[in-house]
């Protein structure tokens, strides 16, 4: 009888949920591969760090991640002066998110990866610390930052 509540947890486990292929909730903090559709088909895929990839039936193109948040991925091409917003909140790629937001394509699937992503200055958005007091820092949106610890609450600016 183990065996096979064992059996049908794992079988559960790979199921799919609306088309994701990662059971519980992907965010912009561990997606790892967005695939879309609309005038092309293709996808955005992590390779490595903050290094992306987009591969589509058109072309290959290099992508570097220049943020994320709860809901999304930022990826900027230098090389071509783009930059694309992957929203996993309404299934969307944009792009010139900050700027003139123009819808390119509908994100159909998402990955998340197997760990979590590799936070350095550019991309974290919260810290946890602790010591003679145990709080963190987050990040409320653009250069503004927020401190909450045991003691008291605090605005920062970046």
């Amino acid at each position: 009888m183990k065996s096979i509540l064992c059996f049908i947890l794992a079988i559960m486990s790979t199921q799919s949920i609306f088309g994701q292929r990662h059971i519980g909730p992907i965010t912009g903090y561990n997606v790892k591969e967005v695939e879309y559709t609309g005038r092309i088909k293709g996808k955005f895929v992590r390779v490595d760090g903050l290094n992306w990839r987009e591969m589509n039936t058109e072309a290959r193109f290099t992508f570097e991640e220049i943020n994320r948040d709860a809901g999304s991925v930022y990826l900027s091409d230098k090389s071509r002066n783009y930059t694309v917003q992957l929203d996993l909140v309404q299934n969307k790629i944009y792009l010139d998110p900050l700027g003139k937001k123009t819808e390119l394509y509908t994100i159909t699937q998402a990955e998340a990866g197997r760990t979590r992503h590799i936070t350095n200055g550019y991309n974290v958005n919260q810290v946890d610390y602790s010591g003679r007091l145990t709080g963190r820092f987050f990040r409320l949106g653009g250069n503004n930052w927020g401190e909450e610890n045991n003691e008291a609450h605090f605005s920062w600016t970046e």
